[in-house]
């Protein structure tokens, strides 16, 4: 076979050797090009640079392999110049759409900055204006579109599918716009039905296929499609088939699916079933079920961080898919907002679950045109559930954060409710109040000295009624340590630093607090207590200065 032949089977080796003696016999440009093509095919960039600089008149082709050695490189300047020179030769769709690969320069589209991505657009939608225009500046220009120009990126697409209608990635960009943001699914549907059964696309035509069906709310054609599907995750999978059934109204079977594939161990997947239970039973008119299973699970809703997300993430075949599921939560708190005066019905309780949920799940605009509805919302949402709802210590962590700039007294109250409850403390917390406090962790700022008597309140308060050593250790010690005990030093509280000292000391089976307890102790005079406190801190720590120092001094006034 010839060089020729070899090529077009994509023989690239023996293609190369058969160039290679070719050219040594009749040598001219159009050979050394194709030999460039196929050292470069082979990863041999060296060599097709070596070949390329040969060749007396460049092609367009001749360019672009020039231009894409330069891209391996990443010498995006070297690439620019010679694409541009390719220009002035002779335009084509290739060789401006590897000047917006340069201008682009192998950055994330992300982090291309503004003039950069109106340069690439330039260059894409000259390139598109070319018969030899490859469809990826087709693809390259709909990612540069954010989603305030979807015309744009929608007549694009438009464009790339009348020119290249079998590119299957056309296709899925153009199929999932039209299912996504445009309502066109039976157009989607036909678009993707001829990569149903193909060896690559399959699994993902049937995806799109059946997110169209649900969108057309042909749900039991959703259904036999889904199972149609290798889905990865066993549990997205039962997630979705869960929904379609509540979707379809066969409630019987969906409680039935739920109840036995729900994670215990997992509360979104209670939250979610608690609130469609509530949608049910206001469907069937139960209203005081629903609101019974509105507070169920809203009251799992406190203090946890996480969002309750109506998407469904699953895998086929190693790719991502969402899932979006019927989010019924927002349909429960509009129903019971309107309820809301219906004395018998709603307590004190769920008005202020509902207010939390409301805050916590809707964004900005429907949150204040549902709290528009509670005219004597005099102070913020947050504020005001939390006192119908008694403060409970699992809410207490986020009042912290809501007034610890306005209130630190309050806050370190409700801080330490939380921190009491969950038993363990909060650094990122603490590191506030100390910030709030003092300067430079040790500097009392002005001012702060007149709320000790309202911290040793809040704080004695609670140390006082504590009983459990391990709430000792890991609430008050670090509490006591970044906020209290610079405080009690400055005024020479030395009566509650005993107290406290000793309680730590208790706690900890005389392992900590040993050094502050003896301190006060000498401070009130005790000074025979004093001494054999720190007798026994010695002993733990024969090297700590400050205790021998201290002993001595005691001991020469005995």
């Amino acid at each position: 076979m010839n060089y020729q032949e070899l090529f077009a089977q994509k023989l690239y080796k023996e293609a190369i050797t058969e160039l290679q003696i070719e050219i040594k016999s009749y040598p001219n440009d159009e050979k050394r090009s194709l030999l460039a093509v196929c050292w470069f095919i082979l990863g041999n960039f060296e060599e097709a640079f070596r070949v390329v600089q040969e060749i007396e008149n460049l092609t367009n082709r001749d360019y672009i392999i020039l231009a894409m050695i330069h891209e391996q490189s990443k010498n995006w300047e070297e690439m620019t110049r010679v694409l541009r020179e390719s220009v002035r030769i002779n335009q084509s769709g290739y060789i401006y759409y590897y000047l917006a690969v340069a201008e682009r320069q192998g950055r994330n589209l992300l982090n291309v900055d503004a003039a950069s991505k109106e340069m690439m657009q330039s260059y894409l939608r000259r390139s598109i204006e070319f018969e030899d225009c490859p469809v990826e500046s087709y693809l390259l220009l709909v990612d540069l579109y954010d989603f305030n120009h979807l015309e744009n990126k929608i007549d694009t697409l438009n464009k790339a599918f009348q020119k290249y209608p079998d590119n299957p990635i056309v296709r899925f960009e153009l199929a999932s716009i039209l299912i996504h943001f445009q309502g066109e699914n039976e157009r989607a549907i036909t678009i993707l039905t001829p990569l149903v059964g193909t060896e690559n696309f399959d699994q993902k035509a049937r995806w799109y296929i059946f997110e169209a069906l649900v969108n057309q709310k042909e749900y039991s054609d959703a259904d036999k499609y889904l199972d149609s599907i290798e889905i990865n995750n066993k549990d997205g999978y039962i997630s979705i088939k869960s929904d379609l059934l509540f979707r379809q109204g066969n409630f019987g079977d969906w409680l039935a699916l739920s109840a036995e594939n729900i994670d215990q161990n997992s509360f979104e997947p209670i939250v979610k079933y608690y609130f469609k239970k509530a949608y049910v039973n206001i469907y069937n008119n139960n209203l005081q079920q629903a609101i019974n299973d509105f507070v169920s699970g809203a009251e799992l809703l406190i203090g946890i961080v996480d969002y309750i997300y109506s998407w469904i993430d699953i895998s086929i075949n190693g790719e991502h898919y969402l899932y979006k599921e019927f989010d019924v939560i927002e349909d429960v708190c509009e129903t019971l907002v309107l309820l809301k005066d219906e004395n018998e019905l709603l307590t004190q309780q769920s008005i202020g679950l509902l207010i939390y949920t409301i805050q916590r799940y809707f964004y900005e605009d429907r949150q204040n045109e549902l709290l528009a509805f509670f005219p004597d919302l005099s102070e913020s949402p947050l504020l005001f559930s939390a006192k119908l709802l008694g403060y409970p210590p699992n809410l207490c962590y986020e009042l912290t954060q809501e007034i610890i700039d306005k209130d630190i007294i309050q806050a370190i109250h409700y801080y330490l409710k939380y921190a009491i409850w969950k038993c363990e403390s909060d650094e990122y917390l603490l590191n506030n109040f100390s910030n709030t406090i003092y300067i430079n962790q040790s500097e009392i700022r002005n001012g702060i000295l007149e709320y000790i008597d309202s911290i040793n309140e809040i704080a004695l308060s609670e140390l006082r009624k504590c009983q459990n050593p391990e709430i000792i250790i890991k609430v008050f010690v670090p509490f006591y340590n970044a906020v209290w005990r610079n405080l009690l030093f400055k005024k020479g509280l030395f009566y509650i630093v005993a107290e406290i000292s000793k309680k730590i000391v208790d706690a900890s089976n005389k392992t900590q607090g040993l050094f502050d307890y003896a301190y006060s102790l000498n401070s009130l005079s005790n000074r025979d207590e004093a001494e054999a406190i720190y007798l026994i801190l010695i002993d733990q720590q024969p090297d700590n200065s400050a205790a021998i120092n201290n002993l001595g001094v005691i001991s020469d006034k005995l």
